[in-house]
C-alpha cells in the first residue's frame, strides 16, 4: 500500500524527511538559522509571517524581496 498511513510508514517517512534535511544541511544546499530576541520583537517578526503567509522560509524570501525593492 503506497503511502500507508500507519504509525509505522509515519515515522518512516518522518525518519526519512529528517535525513534529507541534515544532509542537505551537510552539504550546504540549506542554511539554518536560529533567532534569539525579546518577546515583543519575536511576537511582531510572528504577526509579519502570519500576514504574510506561507511558511517561514517563504515569509522571509518576501521579507528579504520586500527589503530590496525598498532600498
Amino acid at each position: 500500500m503506497a503511502n500507508a498511513n500507519t504509525e509505522h510508514s509515519r515515522k518512516l517517512r518522518a525518519a526519512t524527511a529528517a535525513k534529507v534535511q541534515k544532509e542537505k544541511l551537510a552539504s550546504g544546499e540549506y542554511a539554518q538559522i536560529t533567532l534569539r530576541t525579546d518577546t515583543k520583537t519575536m511576537a511582531d517578526f510572528k504577526a509579519i509571517l502570519d500576514d504574510i503567509g506561507g511558511k517561514r522560509p517563504e515569509a522571509l524570501k518576501k521579507l528579504i524581496e520586500i527589503y530590496w525593492a525598498q532600498k
